[in-house]
């Protein structure tokens, strides 16, 4: 059992080092979102996503341990230990409050650039109708004519 939780709190430690890394890269995106740097954010996202995709592959290795852990000690979550118990897990309970503490401060992060990109969205959305707003204008006072250059021909038949 011992070993089954020691699976766990590794588990645990390498999705907290991704996490670390999505929150870095969260905290960097702020930042290439008030420079307007497309490119740096891309890159950012892109970046993240290789993480989020290595913490599903942890997740998925967690539940099937935490489930064979569950099963040998007749439980369905951590918070049904009894007390003599609790010290064996102790670390594992603390790994996971750090954890989500760590999704907490991300999420948060997240919504304040999600605020901004969408402020920058209405901002150049405003600007693109002001230009095609201009485009109708001009073209109402620009007269089109025809190229007569080439000579004109009349019919004078009736």
């Amino acid at each position: 059992m011992n070993d089954l939780s020691n699976e766990l709190i590794d588990i645990l430690e390498k999705k907290k080092q991704n996490l670390i890394n999505i929150l870095d890269y969260t905290k960097l995106q702020t930042i290439v979102i008030d420079a307007q740097d497309e490119q740096k954010l891309i890159e950012y996202l892109e970046n993240k996503q290789k993480h989020i995709d290595n913490i599903n592959l942890l997740d998925d290795s967690f539940v099937v341990k935490f489930n064979q852990l569950k099963k040998i000690l007749g439980i369905n979550s951590l918070d049904e230990l009894s007390s003599t118990r609790v010290d064996e897990f102790k670390k594992l309970k603390l790994e996971l409050n750090s954890i989500y503490h760590l999704i907490e401060q991300i999420f948060e992060i997240e919504k304040e650039n999600s605020v901004k990109i969408k402020k920058e969205y209405a901002d150049i959305k405003s600007k693109l109708k002001e230009i095609n707003g201009e485009k109708k204008l001009n073209s109402a006072y620009i007269v089109k004519t025809t190229d007569l250059s080439g000579g004109a021909f009349f019919d004078k038949k009736k």
